[in-house]
């Protein structure tokens, strides 16, 4: 399972090698979020699940909110943000992901 998103859009992109099932977005204090699903498609690798996170709020080194996705009995823990350059002098790096 992989999660990226797009800010400006208020969107969570979740990546899976199966259709998502029964999923929660929980915050730091375990209160569900309201994501809804916005589309399903097929990919050659897997599945990719668009979920509706406009009332989610982005990570910032100044504010880290963290949330977390739980599907099926896996869970993954996640900041909303989207990646931006600074000037070529940083990475981000999420095992085993490269940025």
């Amino acid at each position: 399972m992989f999660i990226y998103s797009n800010t400006a859009a208020g969107l969570l992109f979740v990546k899976t090698e199966k259709p998502l099932g029964d999923y929660e977005i929980l915050d730091a204090q375990g209160q569900k979020q309201d994501c809804s699903v916005l589309a399903v498609r097929q990919e050659k690798d897997g599945w990719v699940t668009t979920l509706d996170a406009g009332k989610l709020s982005c990570w910032s080194v100044d504010d880290p909110v963290l949330y977390t996705l739980e599907v099926e009995g896996e869970s993954l823990r996640f900041g909303h943000m989207s990646l931006r350059s600074f000037q070529n002098t940083h990475a981000f790096r999420s095992s085993p992901h490269r940025y």
